[in-house]
């Protein structure tokens, strides 16, 4: 999951960065930056900081909640993201492992088999090929 996460923000951002018009798609679209007020005094002093501003930004971001990302890939590039069901279940165990020692929400046991491994590794992989062939066509 944390190589996911980290796919995910890599290609986000670097896709932003590479052309000037994603980059001026992200600040039109990004919901964070909707609620910011900038006073004309200050226009100058940003103008040449906007991509600095934009990574800060971006890095805030929690990629592992991919209905949010899949709306700034949506929004940003006109592009969704693969079919992510699977692998919020998998990010949802992950959770539970991390923050509730390894039990969900009901007290029961998390047991992970090497087949589920696997198959998440596929996934994942699958995923990943997946989106970048359709950020490989922007």
């Amino acid at each position: 999951m944390t190589c996911l996460e980290t796919y995910l923000s890599s290609a986000y951002i670097n896709t932003v960065i590479s052309k000037p018009q994603n980059l001026k798609k992200f600040y039109e679209t990004f919901l964070d930056f909707q609620k910011e007020k900038v006073t004309l005094s200050k226009l100058y002093e940003l103008k040449d900081k906007t991509e600095e501003i934009a990574k800060q930004a971006m890095h805030k971001v929690l990629y592992h909640n991919l209905d949010k990302v899949n709306a700034m890939f949506k929004d940003t590039f006109d592009i969704h993201l693969p079919d992510f069901s699977e692998l919020t279940k998998a990010i949802e165990t992950r959770h539970d492992i991390v923050h509730r020692n390894g039990f969900t929400k009901d007290g029961e046991v998390i047991v992970i088999t090497q087949n589920d491994i696997t198959e998440l590794v596929e996934m994942t992989e699958k995923f990943v090929s997946d989106l970048d062939i359709k950020i490989n066509k922007l």
